[in-house]
């Protein structure tokens, strides 16, 4: 029993060691400063999962802070390196001890805009990142009109066959900064001095799901309102915070 936990403790020194050179050699964490944008993907036009043909009229996201991270490899070393762990109030440390770049303004972001929108500086360091993590909070007084006061807003028509159902509709998210972070999204590559980060929203997934048949059908015009208690709407907040929804990229300074 000793000598298998002596070989155990032995490997882990020698994958610590290992990562420690990895790390070094990748990370040197020079603070830097980089530009981020924001757009979003997949066009106006598509047909989801559940067979409807939607075209979006409009598709409004209020984001931000915005975080880049580091590998979790380097962030695991430097937690390691931090002799006493204290309790929190549902902040997760573990990723903080990684962040390779943050934004912490908000934007209200046009996903049906043809170019990216400038989010603005972030101050980070420069190495490889491994994940990020997006906000979705309400919308500051001075951006809330386009998502008319909500974290979201869509528009749009689908249709199957014959019947052609309008639609319009704003997400509101718990007040919970755990349901609002949306954690784990795809990124890869690495950021130096005059880098740019576009996180991309992937705007169908917000409808992917939606039997939009299942909406009220209004008592006065034709539009029909996607609310709380629904399925496309219970469908739209889980597929507006699955980490798929979003992706990462980095480049030059454009």
């Amino acid at each position: 029993m000793m000598k298998r936990r002596a070989s155990t403790i032995l490997f882990l020194s020698f994958a610590i060691t290992a990562a420690s050179f990895a790390a070094c050699a990748s990370t040197p964490g020079r603070a830097i400063s980089l530009t981020l944008f924001a757009q979003g993907e997949g066009g106006a036009s598509f047909t989801t999962r559940t067979g409807w043909d939607v075209v979006l009229t409009e598709a409004r996201l209020a984001i931000g802070p915005v975080y880049v991270l580091a590998p979790r490899a380097t962030a695991l070393l430097r937690l390691l390196s931090i002799p006493t762990a204290y309790a929190h109030g549902g902040a997760d440390e573990y990723a903080t001890l990684g962040i390779r770049c943050e934004w912490l303004d908000q934007v209200s972001l046009d996903l049906l805009a043809t170019q990216p929108t400038l989010l603005g500086m972030g101050a980070g360091s420069a190495g490889p990142i491994g994940d990020a993590e997006v906000d979705i909070d309400p919308p500051g007084p001075s951006i809330a009109a386009p998502t008319h006061g909500h974290q979201a807003w869509v528009a749009g028509t689908a249709t199957m066959g014959g019947t052609s159902i309008p639609f319009e509709g704003g997400l509101d998210i718990a007040d919970l900064t755990i349901a609002r972070r949306v954690q784990g999204i795809p990124a890869s590559g690495s950021v130096d001095e005059g880098s740019t980060i576009t996180v991309v929203v992937h705007v169908r997934s917000w409808v992917d799901e939606m039997h939009f048949d299942r909406l009220a059908v209004p008592t006065t015009g034709s539009t029909r309102e996607i609310v709380a208690g629904t399925q496309p709407y219970d469908a739209w907040i889980l597929g507006a915070r699955t980490s798929t929804a979003f992706a990462v990229t980095t480049g030059a300074t454009r």
